[in-house]
């Protein structure tokens, strides 16, 4: 068995990633214990993984050495089901068994997709007036991003950072409020601000859902508040069903959470109202394989997912794609469970156990 050790990376953390906001779903650090069995829930952006997290959160592993702990962050050794064992400086764990559908964990195999929000600016100019359009998650501002969002103000020596719209430096606001960002998007208004929309922000729709709404249930999106991001694209938004991918929450109907909707569009959202989907046709499922292995190229049908599986949260999604067995053959990870990658449509999937029926 092969054991990775890293080297300590609290030097060289950024402070503003130190900052960053955990993913709900795992156990306190000091919760650990060494011997138990846990699932992988997110990985630091401090972390020497995080550029594999893709392929890591859902796995499940012993912890065989626990290290330092900082609130739900971990640090430690983690022996895998496939023998692999990874040193982790930074990660958050949680109880096998727990997950899947309305209720259970958030377990996001590809965490928020911190693209282009729409409107944001690809450059910036010293001394002009920008609206704060969103604050990435791993700057030290993300927590209290409510506060400043939408608030108005004028950069000073800002540079790109990482990607072609977030930008790091000095920002003064216009009540004299000076900050630091780290990777910050901004706009200069427009159509953001002047495009009429409808019902944006001036109320509550009717039959809106308020409270907290988890990961795995199906909602219609009602209405897009005129402070979200996504208000360009309102028309568009209004009106389709999807499932939470990660849980929504906020004040009265207004919530903040991300949507897959049934075109399978991933969208964070920062207000965004809700209420009863729109019913989706229920699969005709075929007899689920036997087999042990199935290889590579096979066209097959996918008929399950296990409650350990880090997709168990899109269980409702999936079943009853259409996939090709990709990359390599599918093989027995349980009784009657296969592993491997799935290409169902343009997306390619790495699952730990699903049944799937031959086509």
């Amino acid at each position: 068995m092969h054991k990775t050790w890293l080297p300590s990376l609290g030097v060289l953390a950024m402070a503003s990633a130190a900052h960053a906001e955990c993913p709900s779903g795992g156990v306190p650090g000091t919760d650990v214990r060494e011997g138990a069995t846990y699932k992988v829930v997110a990985v630091s952006p401090e972390d020497a993984f995080y550029s594999d997290r893709a392929e890591i959160i859902g796995q499940v592993g012993e912890v065989t050495e626990r290290g330092s702990s900082d609130g739900c962050w971990v640090g430690g050794e983690v022996v895998f089901t496939d023998g692999s064992s990874k040193y982790f400086y930074r990660v958050e764990l949680a109880p096998t068994g727990a997950g899947g559908a309305i209720g259970g964990l958030t377990l996001d195999p590809e965490p928020t997709p911190w693209g282009c929000p729409p409107g944001a600016v690809s450059q910036v100019r010293n001394g002009e007036r920008l609206q704060i359009l969103q604050i990435h998650n791993e700057d030290a501002y993300h927590s209290s991003r409510s506060q400043y969002e939408r608030k108005w103000g004028r950069p000073d020596g800002m540079s790109i950072s990482n990607t072609p719209c977030f930008f790091g430096g000095s920002f003064t606001l216009d009540d004299g409020t000076s900050m630091y960002f780290y990777k910050a998007s901004f706009t200069r208004g427009g159509s953001t601000d002047t495009k009429p929309k409808m019902a944006t922000g001036a109320g509550c729709p009717e039959s809106s859902w308020t409270g907290t709404l988890w990961s795995g249930q199906r909602v219609k999106i009602l209405d897009v508040h005129k402070d979200d991001a996504w208000l360009p694209e309102h028309d568009e938004i209004v009106g389709q069903s999807g499932m939470i991918e990660t849980s929504l929450e906020g004040s009265g109907c207004w919530l903040e959470g991300a949507v897959r909707t049934d075109d399978g569009t991933y969208r964070f959202f920062h207000k965004v109202a809700v209420g009863e989907p729109a019913e989706k046709p229920i699969p005709t499922l075929r007899a689920a394989s036997r087999k042990n292995t199935l290889p590579k190229g096979t066209a097959v049908q996918l008929v399950d997912i296990h409650y350990y599986d880090g997709h168990a949260h899109e269980r409702e999604r999936l079943v009853g794609k259409e996939c090709t067995v990709a990359e390599e053959d599918l093989v027995e990870t349980g009784s009657a469970w296969l592993g491997g990658h799935l290409k169902c449509g343009a997306r390619t999937y790495s699952f730990f156990r699903v049944r799937v029926a031959e086509l």
